[in-house]
């Protein structure tokens, strides 16, 4: 049977190797001045994220425990420690929702005659990307929930 310890460290392994699988992606759109992506591929990359951001939401509140000693997200371990649980999510939420709307559009900025607040073309990579980390974390979870329920 796999420690826990093993199981984080394979999983972090997972996540730098498909993020560098991913990173060829964010190349493309940097040399390539960002493609305008089709409504088709924005949507499902945006919805992915969402639906593994709650999955993974879902799966690390289940067990108050598992937050505490075993939550790879050092910031979110911090903020439920500090604050009680909405707080927390709340703040998390706003954090992430930063790194994958506003960021992406402050570094590749978009030249175009309607100015948004955030390019939604260019964050819908590093949604799914991050929806990505999320499936990861939520499929470590699970396993670390399995190795719990065993012993």
């Amino acid at each position: 049977m796999k420690s826990i310890t093993k199981l984080q460290k394979s999983t972090v392994l997972l996540v730098m190797f498909y993020l560098l699988l991913l990173s060829p992606l964010f190349f493309y759109i940097w040399v390539f001045d960002r493609p305008e992506l089709p409504i088709f591929l924005m949507i499902p990359l945006y919805s992915f994220w969402i639906v593994t951001m709650i999955m993974d939401m879902r799966i690390t509140l289940s067990i108050k425990s598992l937050i505490v000693l075993h939550e790879s997200n050092i910031i979110f371990r911090n903020l439920y420690a500090k604050y009680k649980p909405f707080i927390a999510i709340t703040i998390q939420l706003l954090i992430e929702t930063s790194f994958v709307v506003v960021i992406p559009s402050l570094i590749f900025p978009r030249d175009s005659e309607i100015k948004l607040f955030f390019d939604y073309q260019t964050s819908a990579i590093p949604a799914g990307v991050i929806g990505v980390i999320h499936l990861l974390a939520w499929y470590s979870n699970r396993k670390i929930i399995q190795i719990i329920n065993d012993n």
